[in-house]
């Protein structure tokens, strides 16, 4: 395809280094934010599926590791990303020391969240019911996101996996609020709202500080989302 030439004129034939790449023009990333969000409601899909399936049990083991915690576990996590798409800020691509089949592109992120949804309910302890409920209103993100494309290919969509990360830990802006839940009459000694709405957004910060900040990534099957499953990879790439 048009996209895997000029990926190989342009990218693949420089050689891999680690020093930091030439950001693109500014009227070419405007160009790449008007295009994610013409496909922002695909993507808002597939994160939402993949939060509510996966990111739940994630976050209760990260409870499990913490220190002075305010919950004992979440019983309920559903999450709307919200139809406002992020802003990229800035990009630059260049061949990635994986290897020569792949491609890193470094990407700016500022993302309001301001029409971000995510449903919570929680349990303190003592059974398996939830005690407390809430809901983050906000969820913003600014900062540096990589995104591996590779092995690279020679149709649609040009990469079978991609992997993403952020460089570095993304500032976080969040909005929260908690009460205690229908069947609860009151909260144990002790414990308070408060205390419980810090503790989840110090939650938040160290879910994607833990998974979400390179080395840890997490990735997509490009090639099953959007070729079906009869393209799936049989054996995935080492990952690196």
């Amino acid at each position: 395809c048009l996209l895997r030439a000029l990926l190989w004129a342009f990218v693949q034939r420089k050689p891999a280094t680690a020093a930091t790449p030439r950001p693109w023009p500014p009227w070419v990333v405007r160009l790449l934010s008007l295009g994610l969000e013409f496909f922002w409601p695909t993507i808002r899909a597939t994160i939402n599926n993949s939060v509510n399936v996966l990111v739940l049990p994630i976050a209760n083991a990260a409870i499990a590791r913490m220190e002075n915690r305010a919950i004992d576990k979440l019983t309920k996590l559903e999450l709307d990303i919200g139809s406002e798409a992020p802003t990229l800020t800035s990009v630059a691509v260049t061949p990635s020391l994986t290897g020569y089949d792949f491609v890193d592109v470094d990407v700016g992120v500022l993302y309001h969240g301001y029409r971000v949804r995510l449903d919570m309910e929680a349990n303190l302890g003592g059974d398996e019911l939830p005690d407390v409920e809430g809901q983050v209103s906000r969820f913003g993100v600014e900062g540096a996101l990589r995104l591996k494309f590779g092995p690279l290919t020679t149709g649609l969509p040009c990469a079978s996996l991609l992997r993403y990360g952020f460089l570095r830990k993304p500032t976080l802006t969040i909005n929260s609020e908690f009460g205690v839940h229908e069947a609860v009459t009151a909260l144990p000694v002790g414990i308070s709202l408060g205390a419980i709405d810090r503790f989840i957004q110090r939650l938040l910060d160290d879910v994607i500080a833990a998974r979400l900040c390179w080395p840890a990534r997490a990735t997509v099957d490009l090639a099953t989302l959007f070729l079906g499953p009869d393209r799936a990879l049989d054996v995935l790439p080492e990952e690196s």
